[in-house]
């Protein structure tokens, strides 16, 4: 229903986006670096799903996306190693701060204007997020990857931070990709053990999707 997408975009438009960066560059330039990342395996995740399923036309546009992305992250990846090297604390304590807050998706703020009607007490950004991750497409696996990407691309563990707190910062960024894991392997315990839920999304004329 592209009515319903075109809703659904305009709204976004006016609602903006809330990267939870505070007006601070260290804290934007650590979000786009991981961010930008993240688009380009959502892009590639759902270019070859579209293929799989007989849209070559689709999954061409959507390697093309990612392949912008992986632009866009190299560009920012490089703009945090220079900061990382110029402000070693200071852009530790940065990427300890974007972590303990998440990243969020540039749409989580979305809305067609129906879904929250619905009853199922989600924003229709938390149900798209479900889908996402029961096809693979975008997942709590995925986001873990990118920070082992990130502390690997920069060599954080190597980083010489001079103040108590940059190395605190230091210190939990490195552990956070096995917490993360040991929180994920208990979560999708749950999923297994619960029963999948119906949600529908007026873009696809309400069909039911089980999550």
């Amino acid at each position: 229903d592209m009515r319903q997408i075109e809703v659904t975009i305009q709204n976004l438009i006016g609602s903006g986006m809330c990267p939870k960066t505070e007006n601070n560059p260290y804290l934007g330039f650590m979000y786009t670096s991981f961010q930008e990342r993240a688009t380009k395996v959502s892009h590639g995740n759902t270019g070859r799903n579209a293929v799989k399923h007989g849209d070559a036309a689709l999954g061409e546009i959507c390697a093309q996306i990612a392949s912008d992305e992986a632009r866009h992250e190299k560009a920012y990846q490089l703009i945090c190693e220079e900061l990382f090297r110029k402000d070693p604390d200071g852009m530790m304590m940065a990427f300890a701060d974007m972590m303990k807050k998440q990243i969020v998706m540039p749409a989580h703020l979305m809305d067609d204007g129906i879904h929250t009607t619905r009853g199922s007490g989600n924003s229709i950004f938390e149900d798209f997020e479900k889908v996402a991750a029961a096809t693979e497409t975008y997942t709590t696996a995925d986001y873990v990857d990118i920070i082992e990407y990130l502390l690997k691309r920069w060599k954080v563990e190597t980083i010489k931070c001079t103040s108590e707190d940059g190395q605190r910062a230091q210190d939990y960024v490195c552990k956070l990709p096995n917490r993360l894991r040991r929180l994920m392997e208990r979560a999708e315990k749950r999923m297994k053990k619960g029963n999948k839920t119906e949600v529908q999304f007026s873009w696809v004329y309400d069909r039911p999707i089980f999550v």
